[in-house]
């Protein structure tokens, strides 16, 4: 059996770690490590080692992994990017989102590569949940993505409409929206809790400015809505604009800069949903044969 050690560094809920113990744990072959986790092995201790994002670490004895899943955001972006490249030890395998992940990383070796792009865990597909909210917006709501600016719309110009959030949230936007009847809180769910609670809206919302690296990047929610049956309500961005072509979807577009919905239209707004159920997790890892690449490195080691 081998030992597999995930390494991350927990701030975000990196829904793929999770999708990995299940794809590589159905078999038997795999012991799975994570470091979020209390107790977990040190890294010599395990066969192999996956590093999130390029994570710089000391030089080990052991074959890993560096994943780009997602570009560096500001500030620095572009810097930090290129950082990681410098400064990063050559792993085994490199995981990359998609082509332009790759591309922008721009490494000059022959270290072996696969596109991993993002799937979808099992528990959002065919939730029954009876409708108690119009929309929903569930992640990040870090200051790059001016997540206040579809707050106070809702708390100002569509306030017969409710919004169920769902993520963590500064205290100071908690606390400038928390009396607001038709803003909901969440707060952060467990990744388990998050497709019951998000299935009870009718209309999805993915909400993020057209900027790098944002623009270029599979919009995990997105994926998530549809295989929900939401209705997706989008602000423009080449990725989603190019999901939405590929997979034949119709989605209503509104303004990052200001957020508006007009209320008529989107009633009739012929939407289409697209299916994704090709990208359930376990199918998808499958399809890109993970566990066979995975065995490759056991056996040149």
């Amino acid at each position: 059996m081998y030992r597999l050690l995930f390494i991350s560094s927990g701030k975000a809920y990196l829904s793929s770690i999770s999708a990995y113990k299940e794809y590589f744990g159905k078999t038997g072959e795999f012991e799975i490590y994570d470091s979020r986790d209390a107790q977990c092995p040190e890294i010599n201790e395990c066969d192999l080692a996956w590093f999130f994002m390029g994570l710089y670490h000391e030089k080990i004895s052991v074959p890993f992994i560096h994943e780009y899943a997602s570009l560096s955001v500001a500030p620095f972006a572009k810097i930090k990017d290129q950082l990681k490249k410098i400064i990063g030890p050559q792993p085994s395998l490199r995981l990359f989102l998609n082509q332009y992940v790759k591309d922008k990383m721009s490494f000059n070796d022959n270290i072996p590569f696969l596109f991993r792009d993002v799937g979808v865990h099992h528990s959002f597909y065919n939730v029954d949940s009876k409708k108690e909210y119009d929309f929903v917006y569930c992640g990040a709501m870090d200051k790059s993505r001016s997540t206040q600016k579809l707050l106070k719309y809702f708390s100002t110009k569509l306030k017969n409409k409710t919004l169920l959030v769902i993520g963590s949230i500064s205290d100071e936007l908690y606390g400038k929206y928390k009396r607001n009847d038709n803003i909901i809180f969440t707060g952060r769910l467990s990744y388990s809790e998050v497709p019951n609670e998000a299935s009870k809206a009718v209309y999805g919302i993915d909400y993020k400015p057209d900027i790098y690296p944002y623009s270029y990047q599979t919009s995990t929610k997105i994926l998530e809505y549809c295989a929900m049956g939401l209705k997706i309500v989008t602000t423009p961005c080449k990725w989603v604009d190019h999901f939405e072509q590929k997979n034949n979807g119709n989605f209503f577009r509104m303004s990052f800069d200001s957020p508006q919905i007009d209320k008529e239209a989107l009633e009739k707004f012929n939407f289409k949903i697209p299916d994704v159920s090709c990208l359930e997790w376990n199918k998808y890892l499958e399809s890109i044969y993970l566990r066979k690449k995975i065995k490759d490195i056991f056996l040149a080691s």
